[in-house]
């Protein structure tokens, strides 16, 4: 009997070891993953509009939302913000730029097969007249974990906000959004 119960609990403990995945410990700050839990709760107050004679109002009052908790809470910027780059473009349409884009998702999920169209998008134009700033980017390749710091860019009081996505609907401004920035630095994270 003492045999038998060794036997099962030895199974059990096998089969709960075998069972158990490597979990990546998530990097981000706390201001980041409330930020898009933020956005998150938007963008399900979007699709729970039902009647597309509010729509309008609707997407105004979120939008006024985000950009207050950006300038209330955020004021304005981000420290050390956990993204992964998704495309570092030189010279996009001929500018003396560097156009710089970087992903994140709120369950820190690193590998979405379609990382465009399911994440927040930050998106940052960077001169080249700003030489630490391009020299920071000059390491960095697609698909690195960097720690980002910078500010918001906001138009007439209200965060520059966009659309990331090919095809356009009012919920798909918070469910797939991107976000204008001004970058102040830019290094790799540690894993």
């Amino acid at each position: 009997m003492k045999n038998n119960t060794f036997i099962y609990l030895l199974t059990v403990l096998f089969l709960n070891a075998c069972n158990q995945s490597e979990s990546i410990p998530d990097p981000r700050p706390k201001a980041q993953i409330q930020f898009l839990h933020k956005v998150a709760d938007l963008a399900s107050e979007m699709k729970m509009v039902g009647n597309e004679i509010v729509v309008d109002d609707r997407l105004d009052s979120c939008r006024k939302a985000i950009s207050r908790y950006v300038k209330d809470t955020l004021n304005n910027k981000f420290d050390n913000w956990v993204l992964r780059v998704e495309d570092i473009n030189n010279r996009p349409m001929g500018f003396d730029v560097v156009e710089l884009t970087l992903l994140t998702h709120v369950d820190f999920n690193l590998d979405s097969k379609y990382p465009q169209s399911d994440s927040n998008v930050f998106k940052s134009y960077i001169h080249y007249d700003k030489k630490s700033a391009i020299d920071s980017l000059k390491n960095i390749v697609k698909g690195d974990l960097v720690k980002v710091s910078g500010t918001f860019d906001l138009k007439n009081k209200l965060l520059e906000l966009a659309v990331n996505s090919t095809s356009y609907s009012e919920t798909a401004l918070f469910e797939n959004p991107k976000f204008s920035f001004t970058l102040k630095s830019i290094s790799k994270s540690k894993k």
